[in-house]
């Protein structure tokens, strides 16, 4: 589990708007009442390292196929939480896949895994993940040029990304929309790796440029989920991606029935991001790598 030897903001519940870094946009008032960009980054990034870490020692929840074509075994593991302070219980649930480190078929190069999951990684789950319906960008925080590394779990830190975003989703026709304010940091760890972390924000329906009334409607359900996606080139030739995500109960399931049903469904998104890459390799041919780096 995470140090606690700083705050613990990657965490199912939500990390109130006023513990953010400085931004206009959040409606703040004084800078000095508020952690600095980097030192954020640094704690977040360095907690997501931990447990990311840690995921491989959780209890496995079995082995499937995440592929309709080819074949990639996906093993599923998952941990419950106890986080100090808090009554109720956070229960994990993890995903790592394997994949052939090339642009072809039922596989997909670092560098295409890295243009897709680390580059834009909202704007192109509203394009890969069927239930993510739209989405509003609130803040974009500048200013983050440069290595950010310490002497903690990340030794290197390098083109980080943070923005706060308001999630929308339709999980059935049935159903509501839900309505996830999360903050999203992204960060290079090494030359052949990467760290994406999504925690969650309290309600910021409150702030002027907030769209959740005009995007979930008046039977918008807020809820709240956190996740860590790291990606890594591996010996073999081989790229791994770990995902680890918990999400809060809603309409009347608790926090670990949730994590129940999202074993199939982060099981799923490995064949939907497959998927997804080799169409944006048919498409866009040599435009889609652009500049990203193939390592290994």
């Amino acid at each position: 589990m995470p140090s606690n030897s700083a705050m613990r903001i990657l965490r199912l519940q939500p990390l109130p708007i006023s513990v953010l870094p400085f931004h206009p946009a959040l409606q703040h008032k004084n800078s000095a009442d508020h952690p600095s960009t980097r030192s954020f980054a640094r704690t977040l990034l360095n907690q997501a390292a931990e447990l990311s870490s840690e995921v491989p020692t959780w209890e496995k929840a079995g082995v499937t196929n995440s592929l309709e074509t080819g074949s990639v075994d996906t093993a599923i593991y998952q941990h419950t939480i106890t986080p100090p302070g808090e009554a109720e219980k956070e229960h994990w649930v993890a995903r790592i896949s394997r994949h052939e480190n090339k642009p072809v078929a039922s596989a997909a190069s670092y560098a295409e895994f890295r243009r897709g999951i680390k580059d834009e990684s909202n704007k192109h789950e509203l394009e890969y993940i069927p239930p993510m319906e739209s989405y509003n960008e609130l803040v974009r925080y500048e200013g983050l040029e440069g290595d950010l590394a310490d002497l903690g779990a990340v030794a290197e830190i390098k083109e980080v990304d943070i923005r706060v975003y308001e999630n929308i989703y339709k999980m059935a026709p049935s159903l509501p929309r839900f309505a996830i304010p999360v903050l999203i940091v992204t960060a290079l760890t090494s030359d052949s790796s990467f760290l994406v972390v999504t925690v969650p924000v309290t309600d910021t329906s409150v702030l002027l440029k907030s769209r959740i009334p005009e995007l979930a409607g008046p039977d918008g359900i807020l809820t709240y989920f956190t996740a860590v996606t790291k990606v890594r080139v591996i010996e073999e030739g081989q790229v791994e991606w770990m995902l680890a995500t918990a999400v809060e109960g809603t309409l009347g399931m608790s926090r670990e029935q949730q994590a129940e049903m999202m074993k199939e469904e982060v099981a799923r998104d490995v064949g939907r991001f497959v998927d997804w890459v080799a169409g944006k390799r048919e498409g866009e041919g040599k435009d889609w790598e652009g500049d990203a780096i193939v390592v290994g």
